[in-house]
């Protein structure tokens, strides 16, 4: 037998569970239809290795440039009245491959989170955006369907080298 104080935790629960639910749903189709949309990029583009976020943002005509951040890896700034194009800042001090994955990180503020704000990717965020983005830009960069062709073509030649991996 479930005392009062019980059954409205239950039923909470339950109420819980399904508005869960429904936002899990909702997630997974902005998810998907998010991954539609790089891949019509790359249906028009051939895809390299490396994977070149500064050529991808040049073709969404994202202008980016490279600044002295003492705190900041990249920055993300929305076109508007004041500034009519889309701006990404990137901390120069950085090494290339950090430059690379802070680019991809703020071309998916541009794709996921236009809303007229700018997007600042702190060193160590864990704000669930930047997480998002920092999420994207992983996958983006390395995506598992290449990463499995590549340690299948490795593992019919026998060779498989750290640089391999990297790049």
């Amino acid at each position: 037998k479930v005392g009062s104080q019980g059954t409205i935790l239950l039923a909470h629960g339950v109420r819980y569970q399904k508005m869960e639910m429904k936002r899990r749903k909702a997630k997974w189709k902005f998810a998907k239809n998010f991954i539609k949309s790089i891949k019509v990029y790359f249906k028009d583009h051939e895809r390299r290795f490396p994977i070149n976020p500064f050529q991808i943002l040049t073709d969404l005509g994202i202008h980016f440039v490279f600044r002295n951040f003492k705190k900041l890896e990249g920055l993300y700034l929305p076109a508007s009245e004041d500034m009519p194009m889309d701006l990404v800042a990137i901390n120069i001090n950085r090494p290339i491959t950090r430059q690379r994955f802070s680019a991809t990180h703020e071309l998916c503020h541009y794709l996921k989170d236009v809303q007229n704000q700018s997007f600042m990717w702190a060193i160590a965020s864990n704000d669930f955006i930047e997480k998002y983005a920092e999420s994207f830009a992983s996958a983006f960069l390395m995506p598992e369907d290449e990463l499995q062709s590549q340690i299948e073509l490795r593992n019919r030649t026998g060779e498989l080298t750290l640089d391999d991996v990297l790049i």
